[in-house]
């Protein structure tokens, strides 16, 4: 196992805040000077846009002069007024958007441009002025795990009955809003579809078959795996176990505390997202019904040889696999390794290091094969009671076609191949469509094609 090292003390840590500022650039937009993609540079702000413009019209607007923003964001001020960000990839790219876009008409609306200022890092803009000196919070272990069972269960607090019914008005809610627009831009008087009351999960603590824990520190410095006690945007990067999330299963909570104590002895450091050192980033676990377990490591190698540093996470799923014991199934580990943060964080290829390339999970009798990055329903019972009611409300027609937007492993159309005459899966993951046809050929289902 790796040898044993102290963690980063808060003193180092503010010792290297303080060495930033000798750059002359303002500690709240040192971020941008990496040399790794963020949102925040290269974009620019769009002024003056029509009432009614979504995200798909600007983008075609944009693409008509022969440009593509990687990313664009809407924000609706007032009722009646809205402007927008849109980042592009590189400078020049973006000096090409202000010179061919500024001044055109979309929808009757001469669109203004302008450069856009990167937002402040909310860490260093949250953080107390150096002559008061480091002030962290003093906080009660409950008063932690209150803090971050609200960032992660918002309603943990609630009964359930009263979470439905909470969720049930903010839905009607959305409902009558929506009514209200569609009224205001097309002067009928839309009825919105009939809403049923909200179904109940049959399982509703240990529920969730995909988990990812952050690794980082506690108030007291000390490595931890687990989740922040509140987003980094309100200036939060403390991170608390997960010991008292009653919706994570009881083995997996036996699997983080096992990541944990490797994590607490080894030579690598844990990823520090205000300056983006450190290695160990985060920790992913997928389980099924018969609580079997896939691992997934996350690191940066930070400079490291790659050999350097699969080498660590080799050797933490050797740690897995000789503490797990026989009543704790872990079926597979990958590791996942980036060089740099890159356009929309992306990190790395997956690289299987033992175990089955794939998690089996079975959904109203249908066998699924799940591959680490493929999307599947948190909640297995809860997703079987939600495809019933879609199944009772396809008609029954002979030449019956399903479109399934967004299919992922092709869970929704598979459960429903049968009642219908033919299935249509889209998806924009390769792997998940990869999924989809594996999962059709395994289960002998030959009405249903899935397209990238």
């Amino acid at each position: 196992m790796a040898s044993c090292t102290t963690p980063e003390s808060e003193t180092s840590v503010q010792t290297r805040a303080v060495e930033t500022t000798v750059t002359g650039i303002d500690e709240k937009y040192l971020y941008t000077e990496r040399d790794e993609f963020t949102s925040e540079t290269n974009k620019v702000e769009i002024n003056n846009l029509p009432r009614f413009c979504g995200y798909t019209q600007l983008k075609a607007f944009f693409n008509r002069y022969k440009l593509t923003p990687i990313k664009i964001k809407i924000v609706r001020s007032r009722p009646k007024e809205s402007f927008a960000f849109a980042t592009f990839q590189t400078t020049e790219e973006r000096q090409l958007a202000l010179d061919r876009v500024n001044g055109q008409v979309l929808k009757g609306h001469s669109l203004i441009l302008k450069p856009a200022r990167p937002r402040s890092d909310p860490i260093i803009a949250k953080q107390p002025p150096r002559s008061v000196g480091p002030s962290l919070p003093t906080l009660s272990k409950a008063e932690q795990t209150a803090l971050m069972l609200r960032a992660v269960t918002p309603l943990w607090e609630v009964s359930y009955q009263e979470q439905l019914g909470r969720k049930l008005a903010e839905l009607r809610g959305s409902l009558d809003r929506i009514q209200k627009q569609l009224i205001t831009s097309t002067d009928h008087h839309t009825q919105y579809c009939p809403l049923d009351d909200v179904i109940a999960s049959p399982l509703t603590t240990g529920y969730r078959n995909k988990n990812e824990f952050t690794c980082g520190t506690d108030l007291d410095g000390k490595r931890c795996i687990g989740f922040r006690l509140g987003a980094y945007k309100e200036g939060s990067l403390s991170v608390a176990p997960p010991h008292d999330c009653v919706h994570i299963p009881n083995d997996v909570l036996r699997l983080v505390e096992m990541c944990n104590q490797f994590i607490l002895s080894s030579k690598l450091q844990v990823f520090d997202p205000r300056d983006h050192s450190g290695n160990w980033k985060q920790i992913t676990v997928r389980s099924n019904q018969e609580q079997e377990h896939m691992v997934i490591i996350q690191l940066h190698t930070q400079g490291l040889g790659r050999d350097e540093v699969k080498e660590e996470c080799e050797s933490m799923c050797q740690y897995l696999y000789l503490h797990a014991g026989s009543d704790l199934k872990i079926t597979s580990v990958y590791s996942q390794l980036s060089e740099s943060i890159n356009i929309g964080g992306r990190t790395g290829e997956m690289e299987l290091l033992r175990g089955d390339k794939r998690l089996r999970e079975k959904l109203l009798g249908v066998d699924f094969s799940i591959s680490p990055n493929a999307f599947f329903q948190v909640n297995t019972q809860a997703a079987e009671l939600l495809y019933d009611v879609i199944r009772q409300n396809v008609p029954p027609a002979e030449h019956t076609v399903l479109l399934d937007l967004c299919c992922g492993a092709g869970t929704i159309g598979l459960c429903l191949a049968k009642h219908v005459d033919k299935v249509i899966g889209i998806e924009i993951n390769l792997e998940a469509v990869e999924d989809a046809k594996y999962n059709a050929k395994q289960n002998g289902i030959v009405n249903a094609e899935f397209v990238l």
